[in-house]
């Protein structure tokens, strides 16, 4: 079932989207001038939501799944899960320094800068391991049978209608960010 990952390769090539946008912020942000708060906020306004409600979960099911059938794997499943639980940190971490940077301090900022830059440098090694690492050997590993019983859980742990409402919520914050950026002049139209 290679729609599955498909699914959350496109929500990986999103996040790292949105990464660049931000780490173009930071940019701005140390070389002494304004970023746009309204862009920072709104990323972080997604990056506390959408991974650990939404994408995190499925991922979560096809470690576990892994683990069973590859126990030479437990490692480093258990590893990759474990950063997800980091990045949750991280993430709370950057909305903190972000509400100290908006205070206006030039020593918030640096230190939002660094947190930010953390967060970014985080998520995206996370990312590559993932799509490097994790997926190609599921697809490799899962037989047609272990997709089915995957996607039967997500049928039976999911409201199709309270999921697609609040996934619609956060691609709508996704693709405002992205205005948002260019009419900031930072994403090509």
């Amino acid at each position: 079932m290679t729609e599955f990952i498909d699914q959350l390769r496109v929500e990986h090539k999103n996040s790292l989207a949105l990464l660049d946008i931000l780490e173009k912020q930071i940019t701005r942000i140390d070389s002494g001038c304004s970023a746009d708060f309204r862009i920072v906020a709104g990323i972080t306004k997604f990056f506390n939501g959408f991974p650990d409600k939404y994408h995190h979960p499925k991922e979560e099911l096809l470690y576990e799944k892994q683990k069973k059938k590859d126990p030479t794997a437990f490692r480093m499943i258990e590893y990759i899960s474990e950063e997800h639980r980091v990045l949750k940190n991280k993430i709370s971490s950057l909305s903190e320094a972000i509400d100290s940077a908006l205070k206006d301090s030039r020593t918030s900022r640096r230190a939002f800068s660094r947190v930010a830059k953390g967060f970014i440098a985080f998520q995206r090694e996370h990312i590559a391991l993932e799509e490097g690492w994790f997926y190609p050997r599921i697809e490799h590993l899962f037989t047609a049978q272990d997709w089915s019983d995957v996607a039967g859980h997500i049928m039976d742990t999911s409201d199709p209608l309270i999921d697609a409402s609040a996934v619609a919520r956060f691609e709508r914050l996704r693709r405002t960010i992205l205005e948002w950026a260019r009419e900031d002049h930072f994403v090509s139209a």
